[in-house]
């Protein structure tokens, strides 16, 4: 840095030549302006001399003793000291020097002024909007001055409405973010601003000031409003389905069911094939009514409106508001959310919510969008994360074709539905293995579509999606388990011609050819700087034998299947259940596909049908389909109760119809032999 003095003359002290014996005539004087010396950032050394009768001595207090040194502090007569600095790199900063009379109170002082970097606070964006209910706001800032220095910036307000509405100046210890408070608006005021001028004074007594402008809302409501009932508010489209804009002075109170920061709170909308709108999920929260009954989606239309907290109990004014309604299952959505919507707010805790618990078939169309505990729940698929994915396709990976992923649960009654989990969950792929046990799982129960496991997106009437990793309170450990597996197969391990199970008793082959490995997605994580370690964008190679394939699918006499050989004998249970993993792996593999079971395993016997299902295509680049998918698809089929007390039981997954997928339908063309399906994961188990 330049060298800058305000001062180029040199600081001259003198002493009256009186006797030193005289305390009442004493003093000290300085000549000139040499009472403040500026020097630059650079370090440097400057000599002061000065004229005396008697001793004299120099000091500095404790935090000019950090940054300035004093040769030759003592002295008797005529003499100089010398100053010496440091550099410095920091903001200007003011010293002071003490010379004064040997063992004498009167003293003369200089303040020493050293130039440094320019303090700077400024705003990314200048302004921000709140609800009448008021908030702690938190704002981006760009500054240079560190936490320690931050007790040296003050806030000053100018109110355009009102006074003292704006309150406790905070920073992060980063110092990348200021909070203030809002307080609440009040009714009649209308919509107010205020400028917040920041100020940070340095050691010179300089201030260096930026403004921010915060505008508050309105009160929404009015002296007329009227509170109604959820159920009141379901009553306005009669329609089976339908929208409605909300003309009427009427609000509603409930309970806030997530946070609005949650990044696991609804689908995001697929735009087209490579373009997904990422905001959905912030944008959407959920309110329960009081007594727990019903529950509707707010939606918002920027991110930024939406900043409710769990538990919270709110007020909304749904004057010019726009109420959808949605059948099979019947739920409710209100849109066009806005800062004026607020009423009033409270902070609340989990005892505000009605604690709801079900099983599966217990849920009705009343628990949509409700937060809902399901009990006796398990993950079947012993394997993988809760987001499978190749994620070449994903956000993850800066693409925007596939970004949330619908994990089987099943409970102890034998039904099963969807865990919904979105890319940006932060615990989706975090390298913990999937709960292998039962437990709990609780979250809001939504209804989802999802054409990358069904070409019509249906995968089945309710849904349910987390909001945090503690929602999800399964054992562990397959142990701790209500269900208990016969045979499963997560690897490959070929023995001859047939897939030896990893867990239990059983043979898997094909009836056609010898199957071979396949690349898997069960890596469980972690990314480590933007990568799953050891795999190929979450890709682990067939080279690891963690997954089979195999072709030859169709004859000019029927189809080749996969067949499954087990023992049920001396088995009794409430229902017993086959779980798959399985993926197409190239264009023109089997679309539809039955499971059926007998007790002789002849290919050409009579078999019983138990269920069907079908299998999606693996995602290809150059045209991705809303029905590719660059995950395996998870599947349960509930198994008839005949199939136990059986020393041999057979079942066979078999293509059903010669239908496959091209590069652009979804089953438009006939079954190719050459083209692979594979199995990722298979087991049977029944509940105890």
């Amino acid at each position: 840095m330049k060298n800058i003095f305000l001062y180029t003359s040199m600081m001259l002290l003198s002493l009256s030549y009186i006797s030193c014996n005289d305390e009442e005539t004493q003093e000290i004087i300085t000549t000139g302006d040499a009472s403040s010396i500026y020097i630059s950032s650079e370090a440097g050394r400057r000599e002061i001399p000065l004229k005396a009768t008697c001793e004299w001595i120099v000091e500095r207090d404790s935090l000019t003793r950090q940054w300035i040194n004093i040769e030759h502090k003592k002295g008797e007569g005529n003499g100089s000291f010398n100053l010496v600095w440091r550099a410095n790199e920091k903001f200007p900063r003011k010293g002071k020097v003490i010379v004064k009379l040997a063992n004498k109170v009167k003293a003369d002082t200089i303040y020493i002024y050293q130039y440094g970097v320019a303090p700077s606070i400024s705003f990314p964006d200048k302004k921000t909007d709140v609800p009448a209910t008021g908030k702690e706001i938190e704002v981006a800032l760009n500054t240079n001055i560190p936490a320690s220095d931050s007790t040296r910036i003050a806030m000053t307000v100018d109110y355009d409405k009102g006074k003292e509405w704006i309150s406790q100046l905070a920073f992060n210890k980063e110092m990348n973010k200021m909070q203030v408070k809002v307080a609440s608006n009040e009714p009649e005021v209308g919509e107010r601003n205020a400028v917040l001028h920041i100020t940070y004074t340095d050691d010179w007594g300089q201030p260096y000031t930026t403004d921010f402008n915060i505008g508050q809302m309105e009160m929404g409501g009015t002296k007329a409003t009227r509170t109604i009932s959820f159920a009141e508010v379901r009553k306005m489209v009669e329609a089976t389905a339908g929208t409605l804009t909300i003309d009427d002075d009427i609000a509603i109170e409930g309970i806030i069911v997530c946070d609005a920061t949650g990044a696991n709170n609804a689908a995001n909308t697929q735009l087209d094939k490579t373009k997904i709108d990422m905001s959905t999920t912030y944008r959407t929260s959920y309110i329960q009514s009081l007594d727990g009954k019903y529950g509707f989606a707010l939606v918002f239309d920027t991110k930024e409106l939406n900043d409710f907290a769990p538990f919270e109990k709110v007020k909304i004014w749904l004057k010019g508001l726009t109420l959808k309604k949605e059948d099979m299952p019947q739920r409710y959505t209100l849109t066009d959310m806005g800062l004026k919507s607020f009423i009033s707010k409270e902070k609340g805790d989990a005892t505000n919510i009605i604690k709801k618990e079900r099983t599966m078939a217990e849920l009705t169309d009343n628990d949509v969008y409700t937060f809902v505990t399901l009990k006796n729940c398990e993950f079947p698929i012993h394997k993988g994360s809760f987001t499978p994915f190749n994620e070449g396709y994903c956000p993850s990976y800066n693409v925007q074709r596939v970004d949330r992923y619908p994990l089987l649960m099943h409970d102890n009654q034998g039904r099963s539905m969807f865990l919904m989990t979105n890319i940006d969950c932060t615990y989706r792929r975090d390298g913990s293995v999937l709960p292998q046990g039962s437990g709990t799982v609780s979250g809001i129960i939504v209804h989802e579509e999802y054409p990358r496991f069904e070409k019509d997106g249906n995968i089945g009437l309710y849904q349910m999606r987390h909001l945090s990793r503690e929602d999800i309170k399964i054992d562990l450990s397959k142990d701790n388990s209500f269900s208990t597996i016969i045979a499963e197969w997560n690897a490959f391990k070929l023995s001859g011609t047939k897939v030896l199970p990893s867990y239990g008793s059983g043979e898997l082959w094909h009836t056609s050819t010898t199957p071979t490995a396949a690349p898997d997605y069960g890596h469980v994580g972690p990314f480590v700087n933007g990568e799953i370690t050891g795999t190929t964008k979450g890709v682990i190679s067939g080279t690891l034998n963690l997954a089979f394939q195999t072709k030859n699918w169709w004859t000019t006499t029927g189809a080749n299947s996969w067949m499954i050989k087990i023992s049920t004998s001396g088995i009794t249970a409430t229902h017993i259940s086959l779980q798959l993993a399985t993926l197409n792996y190239a264009i023109g593999a089997p679309r539809y596909w039955n499971v059926e079971w007998s007790e002789h395993g002849n290919p050409d016997g009579i078999w019983n049908k138990a269920g069907e299902y079908t299998i999606p295509d693996v995602v290809q680049w150059g045209n991705t389909l809303y029905e590719q998918l660059n995950a395996w698809k998870n599947t349960n089929i509930e198994l008839p109760l005949d199939l136990l007390g059986k020393t041999s039981v057979y079942l066979r997954l078999i293509p059903s119809v010669n239908k496959a997928g091209t590069t652009t339908t979804y089953d438009t063309a006939s079954i190719n032999n050459n083209s692979t399906s594979g199995l990722m994961y298979v087991s049977i188990r029944y509940n105890q």
